[in-house]
């Protein structure tokens, strides 16, 4: 897929070449196990709010919430526009590969039902007070990320 570069998606002071399979300036979530590694489009997170991912034989979740106001947009942060938070998780508790959907603005595992936060914590349900493992992950923009990790695969919806 190439995606057309349009002003205000070029780098500042970047010289080097854009890679064209994600814009330039995209927010990324970079996440990475042993040698496996793949990367989160923003947009497409915003969009589904939370996203059933493995990653070799990692069960992933990354879940998104919209509303953090961006620290590079403006000069007052208050003045900056609303992008998206994300996080990655592994699905496993205990025995268990749970799934996750966002529905009525919630995080919520479809086997139990029980409510998530964005940290990865039970705030209502059967698993109330427990936690999900965090996985090795980093926030990105998709040129610098792609000028380090060029074979890295992007997550493409199912």
């Amino acid at each position: 897929m190439n995606i057309q570069i349009v002003r205000g998606d070029y780098p500042f002071m970047f010289s080097g070449t854009i890679d064209k399979r994600l814009p330039a300036m995209e927010r990324v979530l970079f996440v990475h196990h042993g040698t496996q590694q793949r990367l989160y489009p923003f947009a497409l997170v915003s969009e589904s709010g939370v996203i059933n991912d493995a990653l070799g034989k990692l069960k992933i979740a990354i879940f998104g919430k919209q509303g953090t106001l961006s620290a590079l947009d403006a000069k007052q942060i208050k003045k900056s526009k609303q992008i998206v938070s994300v996080t990655a998780w592994s699905r496993q508790l205990d025995d268990q590969i749970l799934s996750f959907e966002f529905t009525d603005n919630q995080i919520r595992d479809r086997e139990t039902g029980s409510q998530w936060n964005m940290l990865g914590k039970v705030t209502s349900g059967s698993y109330i007070g427990r936690q999900l493992n965090e996985v090795d992950s980093g926030v990105h923009f998709a040129f610098a990320l792609l000028a380090f990790h060029p074979d890295s695969d992007s997550y493409q919806r199912p």
